[in-house]
């Protein structure tokens, strides 16, 4: 069995990491239209020191702010239009932010204010339906977990220890 190689590349102080190079585009892509279209959008960007793609999965994603890591699954990069994934950027940042200034950066209010910042950008620089279907995510509030057991809540998706346990691996030099 072939092993994966994992590929790093820079972009703008941030490094990036995924399985391949299409992504690597991608991701660097979505950055660089932030870059030039919004540069007040950009700059929280830059407290992130490295994004993420973990080879399996779909959707999910971890920001680990005391890291500056941002991890995400395949079907984020790969399903995203580049307005949409610079806008995610911009989110992620935006709670990049709230931490480096020692605000709140989980929780109702500070996603609110990333959702916003998030929105703001892809209002202008996205397309309507982006716009409504980010609407609709946050009034289902996406960063709350469901409960998953009758009688038990706040239950870690198994998805979320496989993000944490990736990004263990990033942290301890162990991704190749």
């Amino acid at each position: 069995m072939k092993k994966q190689v994992y590929v790093f590349r820079k972009y703008s102080g941030i490094e990036i990491g995924a399985k391949n190079e299409e992504e690597i585009a991608r991701i660097k892509k979505a950055l660089q239209f932030v870059r030039t279209r919004g540069k007040k959008f950009f700059i929280p960007i830059q407290f992130l020191k490295s994004i993420l793609v973990r080879p399996k999965g779909k959707y999910n994603n971890l920001l680990f702010p005391r890291e500056g890591v941002y991890v995400c699954e395949p079907g984020t990069i790969n399903e995203s239009s580049k307005s949409y994934l610079g806008s995610l950027f911009v989110h992620e940042g935006t709670h990049m932010k709230q931490y480096i200034w020692k605000r709140k950066y989980k929780g109702n209010g500070a996603e609110q204010e990333a959702y916003m910042t998030q929105r703001k950008f892809l209002k202008i620089h996205g397309s309507k339906d982006e716009v409504e279907w980010l609407d609709s995510m946050f009034k289902d509030k996406w960063w709350v977990k469901k409960k998953m057991e009758k009688g038990k809540k706040n239950i870690m998706r198994d998805t979320d220890k496989k993000l944490i346990q990736f990004c263990a691996k990033y942290i301890n030099g162990k991704l190749k």
